[in-house]
């Protein structure tokens, strides 16, 4: 009689034969036969890669499929996303499949396996989904509150999830570079200046968030008591003028008025006196306008002293200014045209011009420079001249105008689009300054395609300037000249060099 033992191991094997280790020979009509005359086999294994966005196969990836017993198995995807099947999964339990592929992330998917699994023609298939990986990073600008403007040499520290640690500072720009190699979750940077209040921002980097993110922390600047005084005097003797008028401008739009003392003094200018350049212009009786402009420096506090010399009236009444306007192309002389002019201590007129295409504007004209803005028939232009202390009578101001060419009614525009000259990728966020004829300035930045909009109003013939600026790259200037030819829209292509 065969012993307990071994009647066990026979047991075993029997079961093993009939659920997994069995490979029936397909000999005609059977049920173990697949219509295609292949075999029917117990747990037969494949994998399905697709991309989670897109719904499309993933092709070349590569799954792990591991289970009981140390079993592990390694196949690869076709370009239908599918593996080819396997048939080593002959243990019951639990089992699974790693999925894994070029600029994805992973993914494992676990199943289970019956220990009585039917034979089958058909594969068990895993579906298994992969997302695609992305690489966040973060830079950190940091900017006076009061000012807007950018502080630079500014200490940043970041600190996120995972005992992240992070130290930059910033540039001229406000800037810092790229902070990398960041994790999903909650970041701190905190920002610190001479001269400045600390101050910090917080931002959350989702686990779906790619690419450059961006955070902005403002300053403000540590209280500073500054004033200023203002003293006039005579220039040739060098003594203090009474009862002159004193007009003090500075930043954010800062404007105050005085009138000095006996000692030529005024009184103080107070209040709040930002950082930056302050421009003080004294008038008196039978002098001529004096003006000054002196600079409050980011460290500057206390007390600043302006001295303004006064020359005596010399000639301000006899003088006059000859505006003439004339057609560029014909050289003949404009009619018509509307004529504003701007000076100093406020000084504004406007007219038109006569049939001979002038326009005379008289006295008191005081020393300083006067602009002439001209428009007729929808074109611009512009043309100033200087009065000095050594000039009485006349001066002249010349403006030519171009004639409006036939699409006038479209205009002329500009588009610029900015490539990295390296990678040849559109660069995002930078700064497209256009200048041309007659003052024309415009600022446009560019989108993620790195495209401007459509940049319109530059209608007078002339050369325009394109300089295009972006934080890590080399500026880069163009030029392109507007004719009666080439009137119309132009879009430019501009690539920057990193530095």
């Amino acid at each position: 009689m065969m012993s307990k033992e071994k009647l066990v191991i026979l047991a075993s094997l029997f079961v093993c034969l009939l659920v997994f280790c069995v490979s029936p020979v397909c000999a005609g009509a059977s049920d173990l036969c697949c219509p295609d005359n292949g075999l029917k086999y117990a747990n037969r294994l494949q994998a399905y890669v697709y991309d989670l966005d897109t719904n499309k196969p993933i092709r070349g990836a590569e799954v792990i499929f591991a289970g009981p017993g140390s079993y592990e198995d390694k196949v690869y995807t076709n370009s239908k996303g599918k593996t080819v099947e396997i048939r080593g999964a002959n243990v019951a339990g639990n089992y699974t499949a790693t999925a894994s592929a070029a600029s994805y992330k992973s993914e494992v998917v676990s199943f289970e396996l019956e220990s009585k699994s039917p034979y089958e023609c058909d594969p068990i298939v895993i579906r298994i989904g992969l997302k695609k990986s992305c690489e966040p990073s973060l830079k950190v600008y940091v900017y006076d509150q009061d000012t807007s403007n950018p502080i630079g040499g500014a200490s940043v520290s970041l600190s996120g999830p995972g005992l992240y640690s992070g130290n930059d500072t910033t540039g001229v720009t406000g800037w810092t570079d790229r902070f990398a190699a960041l994790q999903p979750g909650i970041y701190t940077a905190n920002a610190f200046a001479d001269d400045y209040d600390s101050g910090s921002g917080v931002i959350t980097i989702g686990k779906n968030d790619c690419g450059q993110l961006e955070l902005k922390i403002g300053l403000k600047a540590k209280p500073c008591d500054r004033t200023i005084k203002v003293y006039a005097y005579d220039h040739d003797t060098g003594m203090p003028i009474s009862g002159a008028s004193v007009s003090l401008a500075g930043p954010n739009s800062y404007s105050a008025g005085s009138i000095t003392g006996l000692d030529g003094w005024t009184d103080l200018f107070e209040g709040g006196l930002k950082a930056g350049a302050y421009a003080a212009s004294a008038t008196a009786t039978d002098y001529d306008t004096g003006r000054v402009t002196v600079i409050y420096g980011e460290n500057d506090c206390g007390q600043l002293e302006i001295r303004i010399s006064l020359k005596k009236d010399q000639c301000e009444d006899s003088r006059s200014l000859l505006i003439y306007v004339y057609n560029m192309t014909t050289n003949a002389p404009i009619a018509s045209a509307a004529v504003t002019v701007t000076g100093p201590n406020y000084y504004s007129a406007s007219g038109v011009t006569d049939s001979n295409g002038k326009l005379v504007l008289t006295g008191p004209l005081a020393d300083g420079v006067y602009t002439a803005n001209v428009i007729s028939e929808a074109q611009t232009g512009t043309g100033s001249a200087t009065f000095n202390s050594n000039i009485c009578g006349e001066l002249s101001i010349r403006v030519g105008l171009q004639l409006c060419c036939s699409n006038c009614d479209t205009g002329n525009s500009f588009q610029v689009v900015v490539y990295d000259d390296v990678t040849n990728k559109p660069i995002r966020a930078a700064k497209v300054l256009i200048t041309g004829p007659g003052g024309y300035s415009v600022i446009g930045y560019t989108n993620s395609k790195g495209k401007t909009g459509v940049l319109k109003g530059a209608n007078t013939y002339g050369t325009y300037h394109i300089k295009v600026t972006m934080s890590g790259y080399n500026n880069k200037t163009k030029s392109v000249t507007v004719g009666q030819s080439n009137y119309g829209e132009h879009i430019l292509t501009v690539r920057l060099n990193s530095n």
